[in-house]
């Protein structure tokens, strides 16, 4: 997978549990590099569930030891039109260097690398526990992506973490409880809904005639 520059950045401000939260999505081309872990989620359109049981934010985003979630929908004109979540999570320090919940990210990606970045804890810098559930409509907000071959990837990083000049790990880790998720709206791509529209039309022009 290749790496490709970021193309835009927006933040959207959601309600969620009857309270404002900024919650940061970023539109991107970045390739995930590690090794995918398989999801079996049902083909086709729908909304997409991901486990994130067992995984943790440790990384800078692209390092080659990140847990990466694979959902594959099949392969056919489907793109994704937005993200849900409900999270339940820990950030603790490691080193010297502060813990925030605010540093777990996930990037959601098709095979080309292309989709968005999605901070669920976008400001809030505390560290320990943290919840937070919601949805984004990438659709209206221009980030929705295409996945031709119908593989979603997930890769769970971490933004705070360096190495020391005694090769130490300064940082902090992220984790989340069994029963935390993202879903992944998974629709037909525009295109194809278009072609569907023309061929209707021609079915139509042929039955006046």
């Amino acid at each position: 997978m290749t790496t490709r520059t970021m193309i835009a950045t927006v933040g959207a401000l959601l309600t969620l549990a009857g309270s404002a939260q900024a919650d940061v999505v970023q539109s991107l081309g970045l390739g995930v590099t590690g090794t995918p872990i398989a999801q079996a989620v049902a083909p086709g359109e729908g909304i997409k569930v991901a486990s994130l049981a067992d995984l943790r934010h440790i990384n800078p985003q692209g390092n080659g030891f990140n847990k990466v979630i694979e959902l594959d929908v099949g392969a056919g004109a489907y793109s994704v039109a937005g993200l849900g979540w409900d999270l339940s999570s820990w950030a603790w320090t490691m080193g010297q260097t502060s813990a925030a919940l605010s540093d777990m990210k996930f990037a959601i990606v098709n095979s080309a690398g292309d989709g968005v970045t999605f901070t669920p804890y976008a400001g809030n810098g505390a560290a320990g526990a943290g919840a937070t559930s919601g949805y984004v409509d990438l659709a209206a907000m221009g980030f929705d992506f295409d996945i031709s071959d119908g593989k979603i990837y997930i890769e769970l990083f971490s933004e705070n973490n360096v190495f020391a000049a005694n090769n130490d790990f300064q940082g902090q880790e992220g984790s989340h409880t069994p029963d935390s998720i993202i879903e992944v709206d998974v629709v037909p791509a525009p295109g194809s809904l278009a072609l569907m529209g023309l061929g209707g039309l021609a079915v139509a022009r042929r039955r006046r005639r």
